[in-house]
């Protein structure tokens, strides 16, 4: 049921004094628009009907976060991915993730814990939520895999060489000690301030060539590789691919170039997925804002290069928050900031709108009534681009918006048990 927001402001004085950026005009188009999911007190139980009008003939649904520690971002999100699966046929969830980390996790999560299952995530999704949804994969077998061309954290990609290694007898000093010797060299990379490129150049040469050494050892005289050789593979090509932009960056310091090959390589690893592992598959991509959206005024990101070669296939929905506090990427407290008094502020909407959850598809032509939806407006507490701009256009962004009431710190699993 769409909520009555004209209404709603008259009588709240409240949410008039953070609609002021909205004109009548701009209230009636979203209010026109909006659908309340009508989710319970924890954020489940939804009803995301309005959606399935928005992604009927869509095989890549682009579903993102804020930021990285929004307990109701993650909350939400699950039961919007829940009713993909069960309504919608979606079965696959690619995860900003290793791609060579959740091969294993994925083969095995009959065995694992919910919980176990997400040492495969960067230290920041090691939640409670993100138990909850792998408890919910394992439930409903629904297959994972990661896009992201980073390692990530653990040690899940060095089973899978070995259990391939030992079908080929082949001496484990030949990969055993591969990705040990990728962590100290992606550390040394990152000092970039004492790091001098000569330096490292050498060793970093010489492990893509003990890499590509182990692989062709491992597939020689196969004709047709089986998937996990193929994970191998897209993976050992994803080692090489980022240690050479980070070798690159130490000379160049072009960080719009550094995030350009991450991203690229991003929608290159969903698009593999896609292509070779996950054939014919209607697929979910959970990851951050900046990387699922269709379009970035200043970076070039890997939903915009899905977008151009699946035009027709791919919805992306971008997350956005009104209130509240949420863990940063150190896994440390942060409140939201102040609304922007000057400047049309999507929490301007969102406190307008005055809902738990709700969903807004985005317009797909420019019209008198909603080009504003086509203008910058502020967004706060998030990473936006690498000129710090804060601002992007809803509509130029995203095909749909999620907007949510406020948010809280996420449950950190507790490992040492």
């Amino acid at each position: 049921m769409k909520k009555s927001l004209l209404l709603v402001i008259s009588l709240c004085c409240t949410v008039v004094a953070f609609a002021q950026k909205l004109t009548e005009k701009q209230l009636k188009v979203i209010n026109k628009s909006t659908h309340s999911v009508h989710v319970d007190l924890n954020y489940s139980n939804g009803n995301w009907s309005s959606i399935s009008k928005e992604i009927k003939g869509k095989s890549i649904v682009l579903l993102g976060e804020l930021n990285h520690g929004s307990k109701e971002n993650f909350d939400t999100r699950n039961d919007l991915i829940k009713y993909l699966h069960e309504k919608e046929g979606f079965n696959t969830i690619l995860f900003e993730a290793g791609i060579g980390e959740l091969v294993i996790l994925n083969d095995r999560k009959k065995k694992y814990s919910p919980e176990f299952m997400t040492l495969g995530f960067y230290g920041i999704w090691r939640t409670q939520e993100f138990a909850n949804l792998m408890a919910y994969v394992k439930e409903k077998n629904i297959a994972i895999a990661g896009f992201d061309v980073q390692k990530g954290s653990g040690g899940a990609f060095l089973p899978l060489m070995e259990m391939e290694a030992k079908k080929k007898d082949i001496p484990p000093k030949l990969y055993n000690r591969l990705d040990d010797r990728f962590d100290l060299l992606e550390d040394e990379l990152k000092k970039k301030r004492t790091t001098v490129y000569d330096s490292l150049s050498l060793e970093v040469n010489q492990l893509i060539k003990d890499y590509k050494s182990f692989f062709k050892a491992l597939s020689v005289n196969e004709k047709h590789f089986s998937k996990n050789l193929m994970y191998i593979n897209q993976t050992v090509n994803n080692r090489v691919r980022y240690l050479n932009y980070r070798l690159d960056f130490l000379k160049d310091k072009d960080y719009h170039k550094r995030w350009k090959a991450r991203d690229s390589a991003m929608a290159d690893n969903i698009s593999w997925l896609k292509e070779y592992i996950f054939k014919d598959e209607k697929i979910i991509v959970v990851g951050h804002n900046f990387h699922i959206s269709k379009y970035n005024e200043n970076e070039e990101v890997a939903g915009e290069y899905l977008k151009k070669k699946y035009p027709n296939e791919t919805y992306s929905i971008g997350f956005f928050i009104g209130d509240g506090e949420y863990a940063n990427n150190g896994g440390e407290l942060e409140k939201m900031d102040p609304i922007n008094a000057e400047k049309l502020d999507v929490r301007h909407i969102i406190n307008a709108i005055n809902d738990k959850v709700c969903f807004m598809p985005m317009p797909i032509k420019t019209r008198k009534n909603n080009k504003w939806l086509f203008e910058e407006v502020v967004v706060n507490n998030s990473f936006v681009d690498l000129n710090r701009t804060r601002k992007l256009s809803l509509a130029k962004s995203f095909d749909g918006l999620v907007f949510i009431d406020k948010t809280s710190m996420p449950i950190k699993i507790d490992f040492s048990n």
